[in-house]
């Protein structure tokens, strides 16, 4: 079976047999977090960690966990790497709220955070019918993703921050993250794999002899990125344009 994990550092897929313990499965997942041990990890089975796995010896299916079931790890605070200290000794900014603890974010990053981000509308003269004080569909702030707002302005891609609200609303529509996250949970961001599962319990032939639904990969559809990750390039000198556009008209 296949058990997904969320850390820290992302979104993990650990493959487990039904006789595995919760142990032998801390210990594939050990390696893959970066952990001094399995003994740090702390899984939970759900996003607020109260729902602790402590059962070491016992097996994942008599735990209750299915294939395809997600869990919540973190390294215990002890076990964390420290902060390098900057060339002054000390840094005034906080640590990130959306990535681990010892991690630094950027300044403009934590601007962004104490923004709502949403965009204020001002009252629609057509269809608000209500008082100065009050709010509707026509006139509530909309979210940075709205695609009637990026069509309207002729915005072809959003920014990566309304990006991540996006994706952030998604998951808590599925049920996959609640409101309460935890300051050290990151967005639900993940790399994608697309290998054939090796270890498939189907009965078949391994692969290249054998494969069925559950070790084949997912079909790939490529698709333009929805979000730009720069939002705006200043050059010092239009030299430096000149010489990228004659080396690329150079090579036509």
């Amino acid at each position: 079976m296949l058990i997904r994990v969320r850390s820290p550092d992302g979104m993990h897929r650990i493959e487990a047999g039904l006789k595995d313990t919760l142990a032998q499965l801390l210990e594939r997942l050990a390696p893959v977090m970066n952990a001094p041990s399995p003994d740090a990890i702390v899984l939970t089975r759900d996003v607020g960690g109260q729902q602790i796995l402590a059962e070491f010896e016992q097996s994942i299916v008599s735990l209750g966990l299915k294939h395809g079931d997600m869990l919540f790890a973190n390294v215990a605070p002890s076990a964390r790497p420290s902060v390098e200290p900057t060339n002054s000794g000390t840094s005034d900014r906080p640590a990130a709220s959306g990535v681990a603890s010892f991690v630094i974010q950027d300044d403009v990053d934590s601007q962004l955070e104490k923004d709502d981000g949403l965009i204020k509308r001002k009252r629609d003269t057509k269809f608000c019918k209500h008082g100065a004080n009050a709010m509707c569909e026509y006139c509530t702030p909309t979210e940075p993703y709205d695609a009637g707002y990026l069509a309207e302005n002729k915005i072809k891609h959003m920014s990566f921050h309304a990006y991540l609200r996006k994706i952030l609303s998604q998951s808590k529509i599925r049920g996959d993250i609640s409101d309460g996250v935890p300051p050290n949970m990151p967005l639900p961001l993940e790399d994608l794999d697309y290998r054939v599962k090796t270890s498939c319990l189907s009965g078949h032939a391994p692969w290249p002899e054998g494969i069925c639904t559950k070790c084949q990969p997912s079909a790939v559809t490529l698709q333009r990125q929805p979000f730009r990750m720069v939002d705006n390039v200043e050059f010092a000198s239009s030299t430096i344009i000149d010489r990228l556009l004659s080396f690329w008209r150079s090579t036509r």
